[in-house]
C-alpha cells in the first residue's frame, strides 16, 4: 500500500500478510503513522480483527498490507 491509499482505506478492509508471522488475512485499517529515523520517514499502519468479542491489533508496514477485494 501506498501513503496516498492510507485516507482511502482508513476504517475499511485490507489483507494483511506476514510471512514470519504466518498471517494471511483480511483486517481493518484503523490508523496509520509517520516515523523519522537517521535514513528518513517511513509510515506504520495498525491494523485491527474484525471481532466482536476482542481485538488484537498489529503494527506493521505498508508493505504488508493490500487492498482487500470487494468479496473478502
Amino acid at each position: 500500500m501506498t501513503e496516498k491509499e492510507i485516507k482511502h482505506y482508513l476504517n475499511k478492509r485490507v489483507v494483511f500478510r506476514n510471512d514470519r508471522l504466518h498471517i494471511n488475512g483480511v483486517y481493518i485499517l484503523t490508523g496509520a503513522t509517520i516515523r523519522r529515523n537517521d535514513s528518513g520517514f517511513y509510515y506504520q499502519a495498525e491494523v485491527t480483527e474484525m471481532r466482536s468479542d476482542g481485538k488484537t491489533a498489529y503494527i506493521c508496514s505498508l508493505d504488508d498490507i493490500s487492498p482487500a477485494e470487494k468479496g473478502e
